[in-house]
Parts: C-alpha cells; sequence; structure tokens
C-alpha cells in the first residue's frame, strides 16, 4: 500500500497545503513523510521541514520560544529576554538567536548551566542561530559554550558538540568556559590563566601600574577566583558541573563569572544560621538580598567552623576595581556596585517572573584602568 497521500503535490502545493493545516496533525505528518521520500534537497523543502517540525512541536506538547534581541546581549538584557517564561512548563523549549545577537560571556554562562538543566530535566531543547557559524555560534564554539553542552540538546545549524577549539588557551582576551573540578589544583591553574590574561591584557594596552605591580595583580586576580570557585563549589551539590570564564571586551572591561547547578548559597545558610549566629536572630528575618549583601559584608557562612565564606575577599578585591557584582540564585538577580567606603545595592530584583535557574552564579564587571590602584601600596 502506498502511504505517499502526496506523491503528485508539486513543492509549490504542498507549501499552500502546510498553511492551510497548521493543526492538522495528519496533514504535516503526510507531508513531511512526503518530503523525506524526495531525495532532492532544495531550500524550499528544509525550509517547509523546519515549519513542520515546529508546528508538530507545538500540536504534541507545550513549546516555549525565547527570542534574543539582535546587538550585545548582556546579562540583564538575557534576564529580560527570559522574563514570564516558565520553562519546566513546557515539553519543547526553542531558544532562537537572531542575525546581529552578540551572547556576552557572563550571559552565555547562565544561558549554558539553564539548557543543561533543562535537558537533564527530559525536556526537548533546540538552539536556532539565524546567523549560522559567522555570527555568535562561532564565538560560543570559540568559547567552548558547545563542549559543555549537553548532548541531547539540538543545535541548528548543527554543530560538533564536545569538539574542543584548536585555538583553546590561545587568546589573550578570553579564558574560555570550563568545568570547574574539585581539586586545589584545578582551582590554581584557572586562577593563574585569568590573572595571566588580564596581566597580558594590560601589558598590552599599557595600563598605568602594571610593570611594578604584576605580583601584587597576581595575588589580587588569585584571591578573587578562588574565592569564588570555591564559594560556588561548595554550596552546588548537584551531578550537573560548575563552569568558570571570562572575557576582555574592546572598552577593556573584564566580565568574570562562575555558575553551578546546585542548591544555592542561601539554601544552604539558612538552615545553619541559628545554628551559627545564636547571638543574631535578625538574620533570620533577612530576605534574599539582604542576606547576600551580608554575606559579601561579613562573611555570613554554613561552615561551623572560623573559616567563614570567601565573599568577603571578592568584595574587598572588587573594591578595587570598582567591580559591580551580580548574584543570581533561582528566580532572583542581586546587583551590587562595590564602592570605598561600604558595598551597597546598587538594584535589587525580586519578581517571580525572572526565568527560574536553579543554582547560584556570580559574575564581576570591572574596567582594567583601575588596576593602578588595585596594584598600589
Amino acid at each position: 500500500m502506498n502511504d505517499r497521500v502526496y506523491l503528485n503535490f508539486g513543492i509549490a502545493d504542498l507549501e499552500q497545503l502546510v498553511e492551510q493545516s497548521m493543526s492538522d496533525q495528519s496533514v504535516l505528518e503526510g507531508v513531511r513523510t512526503e518530503l523525506g521520500c524526495r531525495k532532492k534537497t532544495a531550500k524550499r523543502k528544509n525550509i517547509l521541514l523546519m515549519k513542520i517540525d515546529s508546528a508538530l512541536s507545538i500540536l504534541s506538547g507545550k513549546t516555549i520560544k525565547a527570542d534574543f534581541p539582535p546587538g550585545w546581549l548582556s546579562e540583564d538584557e538575557f534576564e529580560k529576554s527570559l522574563v514570564g517564561k516558565d520553562f519546566l512548563a513546557a515539553d519543547h523549549v526553542r531558544f532562537v538567536v537572531p542575525i546581529g545577537c552578540k551572547i556576552m560571556v557572563n550571559a552565555a554562562i547562565k544561558l549554558l548551566t539553564l539548557v543543561n538543566q533543562l535537558a537533564g530535566a527530559g525536556k526537548s531543547v533546540t538552539f536556532q542561530f539565524d546567523e549560522k557559524y559567522s555570527g555568535t555560534q562561532g564565538y560560543l564554539r570559540r568559547a567552548c559554550f558547545f563542549e559543555h553542552l549537553d548532548t541531547r540538546v539540538n543545535v541548528t545549524p548543527k554543530v560538533d558538540l564536545g569538539e574542543r577549539s584548536a585555538h583553546f588557551g590561545g587568546s589573550d582576551n578570553l579564558v574560555e568556559i570550563i568545568a570547574i573540578q574539585s581539586d586545589e589544583l584545578c582551582v590554581e591553574e584557572l586562577s593563574n590563566r585569568l590573572a595571566d590574561t588580564l596581566i597580558s591584557r594590560a601589558c598590552n594596552k599599557n595600563i598605568k601600574g602594571i610593570a611594578s605591580g604584576r605580583k601584587r595583580l597576581n595575588t589580587v586576580v588569585e584571591t578573587l577566583f578562588s574565592e569564588l570557585l570555591d564559594n560556588v563549589r561548595e554550596h552546588s551539590g548537584s551531578r550537573l558541573p560548575c563552569f568558570a570564564v571570562c572575557q576582555i571586551y574592546e572598552n577593556n572591561v573584564a566580565h568574570i563569572a562562575v555558575s553551578d547547578s546546585g542548591i544555592g548559597i542561601l539554601n544552604t545558610l539558612r538552615p545553619k544560621l541559628h545554628e551559627n549566629y545564636p547571638n543574631n536572630p535578625e538574620y533570620l528575618k533577612l530576605r534574599d538580598h539582604d542576606l547576600v549583601l551580608e554575606m559579601f559584608k561579613t562573611g555570613l557562612s554554613s561552615r561551623n567552623d572560623e573559616g567563614g565564606c570567601g565573599l568577603p575577599s571578592c568584595a574587598a578585591q572588587a573594591t578595587k576595581f570598582d567591580a559591580v557584582v551580580r548574584v543570581r540564585i533561582r528566580d532572583s538577580l542581586i546587583k551590587i556596585r562595590a564602592s570605598d567606603r561600604e558595598h551597597e545595592i546598587d538594584s535589587f530584583l525580586k519578581n517571580h517572573s525572572l526565568a527560574s535557574i536553579e543554582g547560584t552564579t556570580i559574575s564581576f564587571e570591572f574596567p582594567l584602568v583601575k588596576l593602578d590602584r588595585s596594584t598600589s601600596t
């Protein structure tokens, strides 16, 4: 029996039929079967297949589509693009990266973490890169984004997942996305790479203070990065890996981010507040953003020893760079601007319309022109 119901249809006839039958699953599947039997691959056929697949995915389950805007996709723009989207309620998730969209590293590491969480939860996830490899898809491959992407994620155009760029480690501006291991040697190596990247860029731009302060800068950066990595790793507890990344942009602003998919720093801290700080009952009533700020100020920690957490050390180093710090926890984003006198919340967004991302992401932005302050005695 011949199953090719639309054997005698031309491509124009099939296109018209699909347009008229976007809610008819049987017709769409029949047209898809017919297209699959035709050996000739043409642009019109491929476009029609994509349209059919998109329609079928909607008919077979709930689909959420996230369209990123063209231009630079910063952390804040990334958050705005996902506002109101409950990805966990969907069966299929499609991220569309348009022509001209340039994903910055602090947004990329959040996106990587979110997508791997969705794939791990059994969601069907697709990336659509409209500019193909010549656009941000090529940059993300260079930054090792796809090396760490869950192999169940569909990428269009197709890219070799898990393949490391041949240029890995060869940039003065980029420390590629790398999975954080639990051993101290890994943290030390990452810290050294970051310090070397910042120093090389500063030297190339003849930024004041580098020639005489290289050793002190190395200490500053190692303290910042190792404390961040230790802190995120401590509060992870997830089978999914933690990630770290650094990029220095043309305006000589360094972006550093570390991210995990664990239970989050506050979920490990809150149960320990009464036990570790019996003389400070007010801590139990603090809102999330105030509690995070207190961690930066005083080193509130879930540890029951005298070590505390490393966030005050991070804040002290951030102050030297006039840095902006962002802490992303589940559906909250806390932005802190470090100053010479104290660390104040510049803006706070606690809004349940934020897309939920498990774990913790901590990012820093700081201008390299401030290196002369960080290396001064």
